[in-house]
């Protein structure tokens, strides 16, 4: 590994730099309800419906969600409601 830098640019329209701290990670899976978010760009619901698929085959519950329009932020309703009925989400993206 060399000892180049890399930085990372964040795309998003945040004006002021969120320092946000990790969550831990889950010990496991089992359980659980996992949100599976499309972000609404070409394919991502190819992705979600995959990614739900393979998730259900291990015995998770699954709910998905999707965006509006993949150049806006989700809507807080959206965000609240993946808070209260899921105990973790993954956002997928697609192109």
């Amino acid at each position: 590994m060399s000892n180049e830098t890399i930085v990372l640019l964040n795309p998003t329209a945040e004006q002021k730099r969120a320092h946000r701290q990790r969550l831990a990670r889950v010990p496991r899976l089992g359980g659980l309800t996992v949100g599976v978010i499309d972000n609404a760009r070409p394919r991502a619901s190819v992705v979600v419906g995959r990614l739900a698929e393979l998730l259900v085959e291990r015995g998770l519950t699954v709910r998905t969600y999707r965006k509006h329009h993949c150049s806006f932020p989700a809507e807080t309703a959206l965000h609240q409601a993946i808070a209260a009925e899921c105990d973790l989400a993954i956002h997928a993206v697609a192109d």
